[in-house]
């Protein structure tokens, strides 16, 4: 699919979506990329196919990975965007981990849209004390 469709800007995937890699770890990316959406109820979306997808997408605008509770912080702001304008998270652990600071400070100037609905814990509220801390 990324050899045939190198000018792809939207890329929605329902669920379930089941990720299958025929090429190597250098076969990645959309470099056109401006959306993602792959909202889960499986988790099937791990580091690799993440990064396989995404590595080579430094305009994606609007990150949808709501249910992938098997991403981490540190792959999130490994992306090469630093434009990110909506991203969905809600039901993933991302909110949850100490390192979540790193994703809000990576995009807070350009964030428009955070969705981190079905979030339970208190430590938001401690990331976000820090981002208007830098802030000002």
């Amino acid at each position: 699919m990324q050899s045939c469709l190198r000018k792809l800007r939207i890329l929605r995937l329902g669920f379930p979506f089941v990720y299958q890699s025929a090429g190597t770890y250098k076969d990645i990316g959309f470099p056109d990329l401006e959306t993602f959406a792959h909202p889960s109820k499986e988790d099937l979306l791990d580091e690799f196919y993440f990064r396989k997808l995404l590595d080579l997408s430094p305009n994606l605008t609007e990150l949808d990975v709501r249910g992938c509770a098997r991403l981490t912080c540190t792959e999130m702001c490994s992306l090469p965007s630093r434009n990110v304008r909506k991203l969905y998270i809600s039901h993933t652990k991302l909110y949850c981990s100490d390192v979540f600071l790193c994703i809000l400070v990576k995009w807070c100037r350009n964030l428009v849209l955070l969705d981190i609905s079905g979030s339970k814990e208190e430590r938001i509220n401690h990331h976000f004390w820090w981002v208007f801390i830098m802030a000002i």
